[in-house]
């Protein structure tokens, strides 16, 4: 009837509706039903289900091989096994697995499931429930994976909970805790036995802050040693907080302890590696520096400020700034090469501006590090100040150059003075006889030109051996202030009255070990040197002074010994000296006086002379200030010696021993015995060493004077000194020669003993040197 079809329709709305609200159920929760019937295999799956594993109702066959196929391989064999352990004493279903959906995307699914069997056991139903618990799983995954990193961290970073719980008075301490302290996991220990474990003196502050947090929950925080249980000392650091209840009582105590023992061992080996760093930095006296080139920043130490000047440092191109002008596009492009190249190591050398003034020499050396991919990112290095070395580099190789012209010099020196010898005696000769004919004799006057010459020359030679260290020094002690008086008269009226003249003596002078009459013709040379650079007039200062030149000086200057000196320095205030011509002006026949206004031999004299004299000689100069010289004489030992007595020239003297001539030059030869003859000697005469010999061996005259040349072939005058010596005991030597030679002068002085007429000579000259070894 209608009234049965309206309840049965509503009776369907009403199950519609439910089966509707049980679909969105399930869809809120991600959850699906299924049932499968174990007689006819056929499996069901609910709508939800279907949206679960991504397919519309109408796709799913019913069956369960369907259903295992959406199960990623990988999972299926657990989730069989599972289905497989299923009997009537465990009915019940548990499982998770991953499912791929067919638009590719893998979800995670939990089942849960009940069956029923027949009286034989066999499965005869199976229904339950499937939810999609992708996002817990996520969460709980990503939970399990914070809890593990966490306790790693915790191992890792050596960090440890603890909590003190007051009624009880007693800690408890988390596995990491434990192994801090070496003891085993869940010790827990009383508060005292935990405060015992600090080192005495530390558990007093302790205590106070542990009773401090607990009376008014002040946290706290600490660094200090502690013993582990094994004894082992470690470092601890240790936080502490107060816990609360509801009422706002403290109840406990909780926080975590780190052992920092290596981390404290890293930071003092940091401190130490970075103090020695500093150190080492600093006592190098390199300039160390760090170059960012991504950022284009310096990192460097004080010692590149003090080079290169304050803000020097800050970027590449405050860097280049200071570098000389003149080199700075070279150095700059090797840079850019080093950094853009494949290279690991940069170095050159280049010149920069001294920030106190001046041009200074360095050589720069980095390193580059390159990233992965061969970028230049950074470039290390330092920076080392060359100036002294490469000056003391030049004064080594301009003493050098001067020893090869000295070598050379004295060589010419000798054989000119053999010549000089014989225009000069021969010229003096001429000139005397043409002077007893009469002064207007006009040959008189040729010969007095000549002999004029001779002289000149010789005095050129004189000076070629001074600077070639080539002559025959008489050293004696000396008071170079008294000396520097006695020349004062004579300077007075060479220099004119242009020139004020100063002298500072040095108070309490030692004596100096030097040729007195050298010295005096090397302080004249300089003050007319000084007075040709004042021509309008100036100050020409002489000083004396006590001086020690220490090892670090005698660095800086080739052939230098430190020791104790007498400095005699001349000053003017001329015109200076060009800074590229200071490093010539000892070199023989340099000058910078206009031509024909010097020989350019003063200052080669006088380098050759100090040398020679075991001292040294200094000259500083700047254009339109003036120069000095400083002579550096080697301090004596003992007092003064007393000053030799001049006279004039007495007339030449002769007598009538017998004298050995031995000359290997044929004109001098000729010319010393002439003029022996003349001062009425008997003299025997030989070419070489080896026919002197011969001579006293075969002649029985008694020889009262060997007159040697000490620079001979095949047998030097000293040698055939020592052999004719033998076979006369007793006999008298003289000898003569162009230049000092090592035979006779050693340590610029003349041997003991020694007497030596130095060639050129004259007549008068020869006269008084034989009388002297002869006696009056």
């Amino acid at each position: 009837d209608s009234d049965g079809m309206t309840e049965l329709r509503r009776a369907e709305e009403a199950l519609r509706e439910q089966a509707t609200m049980l679909l969105n159920a399930q869809r809120m929760g991600q959850m699906g039903s299924w049932a499968y019937d174990g007689r006819t295999g056929v499996l069901q799956w609910s709508d939800a289900t279907c949206e679960l594993f991504g397919i519309a109702p109408a796709d799913f066959r019913g069956d369960f091989d369907q259903f295992t196929s959406f199960i990623v391989p990988a999972d299926l064999p657990a989730y069989l096994a599972v289905h497989a352990k299923v009997n009537p004493q465990a009915p019940l279903l548990e499982a998770q697995y991953r499912i791929q959906r067919p638009d590719g995307s893998v979800r995670w699914m939990s089942e849960r499931g009940t069956a029923t069997f027949d009286s034989a056991g066999a499965i005869t139903a199976r229904i339950g429930m499937v939810m999609d618990i992708t996002g817990q799983k996520g969460v709980a995954d990503e939970l399990a994976q914070n809890t593990m990193l966490a306790r790693v961290a915790s191992r890792v970073a050596h960090i440890g909970g603890w909590s003190m719980d007051l009624d009880e008075n007693r800690l408890s301490w988390s596995d990491e805790t434990c192994a801090i302290h070496e003891v085993p996991a869940g010790y827990m220990p009383s508060v005292d036995e935990g405060i015992s474990l600090f080192p005495p003196e530390y558990r007093d502050r302790v205590r106070a802050l542990v009773q401090r947090c607990i009376a008014d929950g002040t946290p706290y925080e600490f660094e200090l040693p502690k013993l582990t249980a094994t004894g082992r000392l470690i470092w601890v650091r240790s936080m502490g907080e107060a816990v609360r209840d509801a009422s706002g009582r403290i109840v406990r105590l909780q926080g975590a302890f780190q052992d920092i023992t290596q981390l404290r061992a890293a930071q003092h080996a940091a401190r130490e590696s970075d103090e020695r760093l500093a150190v080492l930095a600093r006592a190098s006296k390199d300039a160390i520096w760090d170059w960012d080139l991504e950022r284009d920043t310096f990192w460097c130490n004080e010692n590149f400020s003090e080079l290169c000047g304050p803000g020097a440092a800050v970027s590449s191109q405050s860097w280049q700034d200071h570098i000389h002008v003149s080199d700075r596009q070279r150095v700059a492009q090797r840079i850019r090469d080093a950094v853009d190249g494949t290279a690991a190591t940069w170095s050159e050398t280049y010149r920069i501006q001294h920030p106190q003034g001046g041009v200074g020499h360095v050589i720069g050396r980095g390193y580059v590090t390159r990233d992965a991919a061969g970028r230049a990112v950074r470039m290390m290095g330092s920076t080392t100040d060359i100036s002294e070395r490469m000056a003391l580099e030049e004064r080594l190789r301009q003493t050098q150059r001067l020893e090869s012209v000295g070598q050379l010099t004295g060589g010419v020196a000798h054989d000119f003075n053999n010549l000089l010898t014989v225009i000069l005696g021969n010229s003096e000769v001429l000139a005397e006889t043409l002077a007893s004919r009469g002064e207007r004799d006009p040959l008189h006057g040729m010969a007095q030109a000549v002999v004029d010459a001779a002289l000149r020359g010789a005095e050129l030679t004189k000076r070629l051996l001074a600077f070639a260290r080539k002559q025959a020094l008489e050293p004696r002690k000396v008071d170079i202030n008294q000396l520097v008086l006695g020349t004062h008269a004579i300077l007075r009226r060479t220099l004119g009255e242009h020139i004020m003249i100063e002298f500072r003596a040095g108070p309490k002078l030692w004596a100096a070990e030097v040729d007195p009459a050298q010295l005096d013709n090397t302080l004249l040379n300089l003050c007319l040197n000084a007075r040709d650079a004042m021509p309008g007039g100036g100050r020409l200062s002489i000083a004396t002074a006590n001086v020690t030149l220490d090892a670090d000086y005698a660095m800086r200057y080739a052939d230098v010994q430190p020791g104790e000196y007498v400095m005699l320095s001349v000053s003017d205030t001329g015109v200076g000296i060009d800074p590229q011509h200071i490093g010539r002006v000892f070199e023989p026949f340099f000058t910078t006086k206009e031509q024909g206004k010097g020989t350019g031999l003063g200052l080669a004299m006088t380098y050759g002379f100090v040398k020679q004299s075991g001292g040294h000689v200094n000259i500083e100069s700047q254009p339109g200030l003036g120069t000095t010289v400083k002579l550096y004489l080697p301090r004596a030992d003992g007092t003064v010696d007393p000053a030799a007595a001049r006279g004039a020239h007495a007339e030449p003297a002769g007598g009538a021993e017998t004298i050995l001539l031995v000359e290997d030059d044929e004109q001098v030869r000729r010319y010393a015995h002439a003029q022996l003859v003349s001062l009425g000697y008997t003299v025997l005469q030989a070419g070489d060493g080896v026919q002197a010999l011969q001579i006293l061996d075969d002649d029985e005259r008694e020889v009262d004077l060997l007159f040697t040349d000490v620079v001979m072939p095949e047998m030097g005058g000293r040698e055939l000194a020592d052999l004719a010596r033998a076979r006369r005991p007793g006999l008298r030597v003289l000898f003569t020669s162009g230049y000092a030679e090592n035979a006779i002068v050693h340590d610029g002085r003349l041997d003991e003993g020694v007497k030596l007429l130095a060639k050129p000579y004259r007549r008068h000259e020869l006269a008084q040197a034989v009388r002297e070894i002869l006696g009056t």
